[in-house]
């Protein structure tokens, strides 16, 4: 072939650069010791978690919907919990005079600090939390972290705080244990994910993130001034962080945790036949559909059996 005809070249694979890497407190970090106990305290929310709150039964598809009302409860119990189990973080009364404290529309939800005698706070890190209904139909948590790396400090945590009703379709809530992480670290794997690794037809142009500027930490002027955007987002997915893999492994332990005898995912998998089902006369499908990936009997299906009856009752007004 003459040179003049020759094929052009393949065009190169573009390098995309690597995912972010965890980067936790420097060793030395005086508050170190203090910070890897409160993450460990957080495993035990489950067991002091309780709210007041008592809800009659519901549809299995408007459940969801309390998600909003309960974040800000969950967020008051969390920083309940914490404070009341002072001697699990606090062994040698150190930390006598700091406490955690909430604080609304702002990042991060829950600061640990000490007042000043001139009022202010004296922060030392901060846990952003996220609720997450672990029954919804869509298995991936709908909960959005928008805040740009540049506000965390490298001690700040996010918490995403899995909860259900303790009858299924109704009762208080109750909560598993919560899945953690550092907060910037997430805030930078969101953004590479969504400009690199996401599947999508967009172009390079279309996938990028206008990252917030003037973010000062623990000192937002306004919530607007430290998010992040993405510049072409039509379907509001920027910052869905259950969509990326770092909750992969989480979800599926939470999906394997049992409510009345079964587990979670038996749940959600119960309640989308329940949602495609137009009247009574259908039920009997769903449910044949439903045993076939019904677990051998044990100790736990009469208790299961009950409860899918209550939730067929609720659903349909029988």
């Amino acid at each position: 072939m003459p040179e003049n005809l020759q094929a052009p070249p393949p065009a190169p694979t573009p390098a995309f650069p690597p995912p972010p890497t965890r980067q936790e407190p420097a060793q030395d970090w005086e508050h170190r010791e203090l910070w890897q106990r409160v993450r460990e305290t957080l495993s035990a929310l489950p067991l002091h978690f309780s709210s007041d709150l008592v809800m009659p039964g519901m549809p299995v598809t408007d459940i969801h919907a309390l998600n909003t009302a309960l974040g800000s409860q969950i967020e008051q119990e969390v920083v309940r919990v914490l404070n009341g189990l002072r001697t699990l973080w606090d062994r040698d009364g150190r930390y006598a005079d700091y406490g955690f404290f909430r604080q609304a529309q702002a990042f991060p939800d829950v600061l640990f600090a000490r007042r000043r005698a001139d009022g202010a706070l004296e922060i030392v890190f901060g846990i952003e939390l996220k609720s997450w209904y672990v029954l919804s139909q869509e298995k991936d948590p709908s909960l959005r972290m928008l805040v740009t790396p540049a506000a965390c400090h490298p001690a700040d945590l996010v918490a995403v705080v899995p909860w259900y009703l303790s009858a299924v379709v109704s009762g208080t809530p109750r909560v598993f244990a919560p899945w953690v992480n550092l907060a910037r670290y997430v805030a930078e794997y969101r953004n590479h994910y969504w400009e690199f690794v996401r599947g999508t037809k967009d172009d390079t142009a279309n996938r990028q993130v206008r990252l917030a500027t003037g973010a000062i930490t623990y000192h937002p002027p306004a919530r607007d001034t430290f998010n992040d955007q993405a510049v072409h987002d039509d379907g509001g997915n920027f910052g869905r962080i259950g969509r990326t893999d770092l909750l992969d492994t989480y979800k599926s332990i939470t999906f394997a945790e049992e409510i009345l005898g079964a587990p979670c995912w038996l749940w959600v998998e119960f309640f989308k036949l329940v949602g495609k089902v137009s009247a009574p006369v259908a039920t009997a499908r769903s449910l044949a559909a439903l045993r076939k990936k019904l677990p051998e009997p044990g100790p736990g299906d009469t208790e299961f059996a009950e409860a899918v009856i209550a939730a067929i009752r609720e659903e349909f007004g029988l």
